[in-house]
């Protein structure tokens, strides 16, 4: 017989500390998933008067994580902590997590990769994890998507699958949603794609496995599209004002906010705030001329950058979980 590839499950969990993977706690509901090792291989050839001596060793390995859902605030809340850092919690339910650029934790990501398979299936649980990138996105007309990607030093292939138990939290649409671009909220938008970047690097010593994952410079960038009804936004971006008709210096930044929020009330409310003081916009693309005619769309590109006293991204998520996903 074969297997089915959606007969498994993902289940996440924070770990108190670096070297002791913990059994999972949440379980997410997949689009794609992959918890895949990866053998580091060299491969050289030595001397000696035959040139077939091609030669190979195994000389490191590190563990590869991949995931992609739709967007649900508990799950939000959950892998933006994951890819930022930082959770301070408010509220009595529901519960305000707003989520900042910190330290990251240490999470166990465990996947059962065949379910079901007799006698032994295939349980592999990466310990001392971290997220590497975050990708938050959605289409006109369709449901919100989360995706990310990581690290991990340690695999423990030898549980026993767990009892894997599901939230009851709707998903977000794109529908949902009210857009700050350019300094005005706008309802030409047709797409967009948030990017967070930790920019890893994993740090091997005298072991075959790394002993450590170190997340560098954070990078946010956003892409959007917009269905163009004016020039402004165009000019701006190229000629340094909303009027302009000569290259500027000018560099056009403002503050954006993508704010998803389900319109129910009280204690049924949920929502996804993505906040970013400034965004220095970097590409300002128009469809290209076509002979047989297109809706013109304007295709924007934008880095986050630093505002003195401000963070450089604050997402809040409005959501039932009691607790902090950073543990504080």
């Amino acid at each position: 017989m074969g297997y089915d590839s959606a007969n498994g499950y993902v289940g996440i969990a924070r770990q108190t500390v670096k070297g002791t993977g913990v059994a999972p706690s949440t379980f997410v509901r997949f689009l794609t998933a992959a918890s895949q090792p990866v053998n580091e291989v060299q491969e050289f050839r030595e001397g000696g008067n035959d040139r077939t001596g091609a030669k190979m060793e195994k000389v490191g390995m590190i563990f590869a994580l991949m995931l992609e859902a739709y967007a649900r605030a508990d799950l939000a809340g959950l892998l933006f902590c994951m890819a930022l850092g930082a959770d301070a919690i408010s509220g009595a339910g529901p519960y305000d997590h707003v989520i900042t650029p910190g330290a990251l934790d240490w999470w166990t990501v465990e996947m059962q990769k065949v379910g079901g398979l007799t006698p032994n299936e295939i349980v592999d649980r990466l310990e001392d994890s971290k997220l590497s990138s975050l990708v938050f996105s959605g289409v006109a007309g369709d449901m919100l998507r989360l995706s990310i990607e990581g690290q991990g030093l340690i695999v423990d292939s030898s549980n026993a699958a767990a009892s894997d138990t599901y939230g009851t939290e709707a998903i977000m649409k794109f529908l949902e949603g009210t857009y700050t671009m350019f300094g005005g909220v706008t309802t030409e938008i047709t797409a967009f794609t948030l990017s967070l970047a930790n920019n890893l690097e994993a740090v091997q010593t005298n072991a075959l496995t790394y002993q450590q994952a170190v997340e560098l410079a954070l990078d946010v960038n956003l892409d959007f599209t917009l269905k163009v009804t004016q020039d402004d936004e165009f000019r701006k971006v190229y000629y340094g004002a909303s009027d302009g008709t000569a290259a500027s210096e000018d560099l056009e930044k403002s503050a954006i906010d993508i704010t998803i929020n389900n319109g129910l009330l009280t204690t049924a409310e949920r929502e996804i705030k993505v906040a970013i003081p400034e965004l220095s916009y970097q590409i300002a693309n128009l469809t290209d001329l076509n002979a047989d005619a297109e809706v013109v769309y304007l295709e924007c590109s934008g880095k986050a950058t630093k505002l003195a006293g401000q963070e450089l991204i604050t997402v809040t998520v409005k959501n039932n979980d009691a607790a902090a996903y950073d543990g504080a």
